[in-house]
């Protein structure tokens, strides 16, 4: 089970924080202590998107954060030089590959942006779900890769004329809960 502590995290967010008020709050705690705080609880308290804002306080697990962006990227990710980049990602986070070949892989979606994805730039296209996914630090990349995917398939479906963007959202929201919770618990269930 990954976990943290309310001190590591008071170094990120800072006592007097909305987050760390809500999350003492959610813990019946009032003061910052150093016993073990499972992520799984975190999420329970703060919900998907401050829980992976506070995974920057551990990167003693920058593997499973990474991982967990390459995840989130390859739900919606088809085109082969993206899963190319992906693959880098992963290599990166399993310590197959240098930090430096994953700033030239965040480089190559860069320009794959710039080569492939017309069009509105207030759209998310697939190359910014990869350069998210390809961030330096782990945290980060699960932070933004998870976000970006939400907004894609929202936009998606709005372009689509899907009435129910809202649903896609949600629905997508409660699957990216799921996986966050077995990576942070180990537990893979069925």
């Amino acid at each position: 089970m990954l976990t943290t502590t309310t001190k590591r995290l008071n170094g990120l967010l800072g006592r007097r924080s909305t987050l760390m008020i809500l999350l003492l709050e959610g813990l019946n705690k009032k003061k910052l202590d150093s016993e073990p705080l499972p992520f799984a609880t975190i999420l329970e308290i703060l919900g998907l998107d401050d829980t992976l804002f506070c995974c920057r306080a551990e990167p003693r697990y920058e593997r499973e954060w990474r991982l967990f962006a390459v995840w989130s990227a390859r739900r919606v990710l088809q085109d082969p030089e993206y899963l190319e980049l992906l693959d880098v990602a992963e290599w990166n986070a399993c310590g197959q590959i240098s930090l430096k070949a994953l700033r030239q892989a965040y480089q190559t979606a860069l320009r794959l942006r710039d080569e492939k994805d017309q069009g509105d730039s207030t759209l998310i296209f697939p190359a910014d779900i990869a350069i998210r996914a390809l961030l330096d630090y782990g945290a980060e990349a699960a932070f933004w890769t998870s976000r970006a995917v939400i907004e894609y398939l929202t936009v998606q479906a709005t372009l689509r004329g899907e009435p129910l963007n809202r649903f896609v959202y949600e629905a997508e929201r409660r699957v990216q809960v799921r996986q966050f919770r077995r990576v942070v618990t180990g537990v893979y269930p069925p």
